[in-house]
């Protein structure tokens, strides 16, 4: 029975580690992500209630977001989530001060509530105070603060439920900035479009005028895909080619200056750019070839090479050839073809999800499974202590009711497993263990146990 229950759990943790996650966004100070089968995640910052769990408690690990198996769209704001599932209704929760959740309200929620009674929404993006959202026949939505006129209704009239942007029925894409009053969206005939806040010149239309209804940026036909945040914007066109303007103290523009650009300016010459993200002065983008590429600011080594130097021109980071999708703020999250997710930056609320609440200058990974799934499969009974936590050098364990231990395991995040002894010990050396996150799981004689612990 030992043997059956022991390789039940190995093929569980495979089959949670085997690519796991789908779809990810950071927000202020948490973060989203959504399965491969269609669960949703939440972790980090909850003071008010934007994880979804009913409480308004941090989390540094994944935490479910309910028990539903139907999301497909996400967006992590200013401590609110917005999210869309495949039958197209719309939810949101989390702060709501200025009535950004869209259910007419401005009180909080600490579990998802839907936004009306629609069931055609396309994609959602979380701005500052407020939300954008698109439809599936191509109109474009927004709701909470337009004290600055952001909306680009032409009007500075808030609004705690959705209201429609203008009449046209082809858009397709929408980006709002999480520190700043800008938006820029991209139409299905390949147009680009921007309003809002304009005092560093991201809009991109030659100016530093603010923009209260969507105005053409340029006269290209072959914009792809674009994001903006705070005072600068990375744009990439169907060609593959790079584009950048606005603010550019810290190099977050990438073309090797510190100076500023009102309009679009390529960066670089390459052509072979798949996706891109900005973050709080810094720029981040991925190659068709699987590499990650970064620039600008780096005091907190939030560019992830390890260092605490700027850079003014995209840098690769590492050597990996297999990342899929990016999305960056004051912390980077990032997931690689093999569904694994990393993340990297600040971390004061937990919002990296390794289980710590520790700054990291490279890519931690981000565990697909938690200790409550591996408890789940192994049917515990019996509780065993652990001290210290987090531990240096000898991890020590108890039972508390003195069962014999046959078996010690230590799994990474990921679910591989790192270190094993089969014999009866109350304690196992991990000096050697990387500093992280990791689970112990003892193999009694008469039933098991996982738990969770930090290598310092």
């Amino acid at each position: 029975m030992k043997k059956l229950i022991t390789l039940l759990f190995l093929l569980v943790i495979a089959q949670l580690n085997a690519q796991c996650w789908q779809t990810i966004t950071g927000g202020a100070d948490h973060s989203l992500a959504i399965k491969k089968d269609s669960t949703l995640w939440a972790w980090g910052d909850n003071t008010t209630g934007s994880l979804g769990s009913g409480t308004s408690i941090n989390k540094n690990t994944p935490t479910q977001v309910g028990t539903y198996k139907n999301w497909q769209s996400i967006s992590a704001g200013i401590r609110s989530s917005y999210a869309i599932k495949t039958d197209g209704t719309l939810w949101a929760w989390g702060l709501n001060i200025s009535g950004e959740l869209g259910d007419g309200t401005t009180f909080d929620k600490n579990i998802p509530n839907q936004i009306g009674t629609s069931s055609d929404w396309q994609t959602v993006s979380a701005g500052m105070s407020a939300c954008f959202a698109i439809k599936k026949n191509g109109t474009l939505w927004a709701w909470g603060d337009n004290s600055s006129g952001k909306f680009g209704t032409g009007n500075f009239n808030s609004s705690s439920s959705p209201i429609q942007i203008g009449s046209d029925t082809n858009w397709k894409y929408i980006s709002a900035t999480l520190i700043g009053d800008a938006s820029l969206a991209i139409k299905k005939d390949g147009t680009l479009w921007a309003w809002g806040n304009n005092s560093g010149g991201q809009l991109g239309d030659g100016t530093t005028l603010d923009k209260v209804i969507p105005t053409q940026i340029g006269t290209a036909t072959n914009w792809q895909a674009v994001s903006v945040n705070v005072q600068h914007t990375l744009a990439r066109k169907m060609d593959g080619t790079l584009w950048a303007w606005g603010t550019n103290t810290v190099g977050e523009l990438g073309d090797g200056t510190t100076v500023n650009k009102l309009i679009p300016t390529q960066i670089g010459t390459a052509n072979n750019w798949k996706a891109i993200s900005i973050g709080y002065g810094n720029s981040w983008a991925i190659r068709n070839d699987g590499t990650l590429w970064a620039w600008g600011i780096n005091n907190a080594g939030q560019l992830g090479d390890g260092t605490t130097v700027n850079k003014l021109i995209p840098t690769q980071i590492g050597t990996a050839t297999n990342w899929q999708d990016i999305s960056a703020r004051a912390f980077t999250l990032a997931r690689k073809m093999d569904g694994t997710l990393w993340a990297w930056g600040t971390n004061t609320a937990g919002e990296l999800g390794d289980g710590t609440n520790i700054f990291k200058n490279t890519p931690t990974a981000v565990s697909c499974f938690n200790t409550t799934d591996v408890k789940e499969v192994l049917n515990n009974t019996n509780l065993f202590s652990i001290y210290p936590n987090p531990a240096n050098d000898l991890l020590n364990f108890k039972n508390e009711n003195n069962q014999t231990i046959t078996k010690v395991m230590i799994t990474d995040v990921l679910g591989r497993k790192v270190m094993e002894r089969e014999e009866n010990v109350t304690h196992i050396n991990i000096k050697d263990l990387e500093k992280g996150f990791y689970h112990l799981i003892l193999v009694g004689e008469k039933s098991n146990y996982t738990v969770k612990f930090i290598k310092e």
